[in-house]
């Protein structure tokens, strides 16, 4: 039997759908290496390799942000280097080289995968109407009354990837120092993944003894 929600089922799950948001995207490093001989890093150059220039800004920005937060300085590569089309490889080594920075944090997208799976039917008690007016009507009616059988039909839902690469180079020998690969599942926005995965990129460089420590 099918019928309306309660206002407690509502509740429940509205309570659910908020918590499942404000967590926010699931972000994972799936793959992540590491030189022999790390060192502090004190002044980087962050770079997005993207196509869309407000996807680098975004991104830049928020990575600078979050290193600047944790004693690490950071600029952002458009600020120095040109905005429109392709960087070229004398731009990129001249505007390193005028920063006087310690490494290139660099990051490229690598796919965003998407997968159709089907969720199934459920079904579930709750509390009807009748738990609270069913008080009259002796034990069965009060029973009966108080707890209704809820379904949900079946779905199809798209699971998003978004797979992202991250390389970390020396400034002066131009050598890969630290590099990752990282997922993000699910975002609800660009900006909801961005802020996913430098969080989790910036805690592991302090795990991996390239942010300076206070």
């Amino acid at each position: 039997m099918t019928g309306a929600r309660s206002p407690l089922a509502v509740l429940l799950a509205a309570s659910l759908l908020t918590a499942l948001t404000a967590c926010g995207p699931r972000t994972k490093l799936t793959a992540v290496w590491v030189t022999e001989t790390p060192r502090q890093l004190r002044n980087v150059m962050i770079l997005a390799i993207a196509a869309s220039m407000g996807g680098r800004r975004k991104y830049e920005d928020r990575f600078v942000g979050e290193l600047d937060g944790r004693g690490m300085q950071a600029i952002q590569s458009y600020m120095v280097l040109p905005l429109d089309g392709k960087l070229e490889e004398d731009d990129l080594r001249a505007g390193v080289a005028q920063g006087g920075y310690d490494a290139v944090i660099a990051t490229r997208l690598l796919a965003v995968d998407q997968e159709q799976v089907y969720v199934p039917p459920t079904e579930y008690v709750s509390m009807g109407p009748g738990y609270r007016g069913g008080y009259g009507r002796g034990l069965y009616g009060y029973y009966g009354a108080g707890y209704t059988v809820q379904s949900t039909p079946g779905y199809m839902k798209t699971n998003t990837t978004v797979r992202l690469e991250t390389h970390i180079y020396d400034a002066d020998s131009e050598k890969l120092i630290w590099a990752a690969h990282s997922d993000t599942f699910d975002p609800a926005t660009p900006e909801a993944a961005i802020k996913s995965v430098v969080s989790l990129i910036a805690t592991r460089l302090e795990r991996d003894g390239l942010v300076p420590k206070e």
